[in-house]
This record gives C-alpha cells, sequence and structure tokens, in this order.
C-alpha cells in the first residue's frame, strides 16, 4: 500500500508542470500578438494610400534621421528581446515535456502497472509501412 502516496505525489507533480507548461504557453502566445500587432502596424504604415507615397524617398528620409535611425535600432534590439524571450519559454516547454515523457510517465506506469499519460508518448501508428530492403 506504499504505492498509493508515491502515485498521488507524481500526480501532483504532473499537474503542477501541466499548470505551468500552459503558462509558459500562454507567454508565447502573447509575444506573437505582440509580433503581428506590430507587423501589421509597420505593414499599414508603409503601405499607406498616399498617391505620392515613394518608398526610394521614405528609406532616404528614414536614413538621414538620427531620431528614426534611433528607433529602428530599437526595434532591432527590441525585436532581439522578444525572440530571446520566446525561446526561453520555448525551452522551458521542452524540458517539461522532456521530463514528463522521460520520468514521470515510466514511473507513474510502473507504479499502476499500465501505461499512463500516453499524449506524450511518440505516436503508435503510421501511415508509412517500412520496407524490408532483402
Amino acid at each position: 500500500m506504499g504505492t498509493e502516496p508515491a502515485i498521488e505525489a507524481h500526480i501532483a507533480e504532473y499537474q503542477a508542470l501541466r499548470t505551468e507548461a500552459d503558462q509558459y504557453s500562454q507567454r508565447i502566445d502573447r509575444i506573437v500578438g505582440v509580433y503581428l500587432t506590430a507587423l501589421f502596424a509597420i505593414a499599414g504604415f508603409t503601405l499607406r494610400p498616399d498617391a505620392d507615397f515613394d518608398f526610394s524617398e521614405y528609406i532616404a528620409s528614414v536614413q538621414s534621421s538620427n531620431s528614426q535611425m534611433a528607433l529602428l535600432v530599437f526595434a532591432t534590439i527590441l525585436n532581439s528581446a522578444l525572440i530571446v524571450r520566446i525561446v526561453s519559454f520555448f525551452l522551458g516547454v521542452l524540458a517539461i515535456t522532456q521530463y514528463t515523457n522521460s520520468f514521470l510517465r515510466h514511473r507513474i506506469s510502473e507504479l499502476v502497472g499500465q501505461d499512463a499519460i500516453r499524449w506524450d508518448g511518440g505516436p503508435a501508428f503510421s501511415a508509412k509501412v517500412a520496407l524490408d530492403p532483402a
């Protein structure tokens, strides 16, 4: 009867990890939302319906203006920071899923006596059939 507390502890650990993975996923979604908003804002600004708008003149004015160049450098730094943040969140999700699949799933399966947490495992079926070269 000593396995039941171990099972409950592993299930509690799994639930905590699952909640954390969901939080990471929500953070990634929020940052992607910021990216898409900025992308549409930039596209809307550059594609504005001015009859006299010349893109080469616009680039020249940006290059000649110190404030616009500083804004461009700041946007590049912000972009890099957001990418690093997304990658760190993704690596957190990856670490959680690897731990769940490599350790927690196998330990719970041993304690219960049957396969558990199957969604983390690899696909059981394949549409392709391996051909024997012999």
